[in-house]
């Protein structure tokens, strides 16, 4: 199973978080920096089974910047019936 760290001490907002997976999933060109592409990537583009670990996101004082991120995450992680798992440290 393939694990995918994104240390939010080292992300600073969400055009920071696309940057780390373009990184860390070798995404194409393409990529735009949005919802939906990242939705794309989640549900058909990393090779399943897969952990997605967001690392001291809960002790970021702004951290509601990235609820709409954390919540597509998990709508991924049902989608894909738990082979793409979501852990929130």
């Amino acid at each position: 199973m393939q694990r995918y760290l994104f240390d939010f001490d080292n992300i600073a907002d969400t055009a920071a978080f696309y940057q780390c997976c373009r990184q860390q999933w070798a995404l194409p060109a393409e990529f735009g920096d949005n919802l939906d592409a990242l939705w794309d990537i989640c549900t058909g583009y990393v090779p399943l089974p897969a952990e997605v670990h967001l690392i001291n996101l809960c002790a970021r004082e702004d951290g509601e910047q990235f609820d709409e991120l954390v919540t597509l995450l998990q709508e991924a992680e049902v989608e894909t019936e738990g082979a793409l798992r979501v852990l929130i440290q």
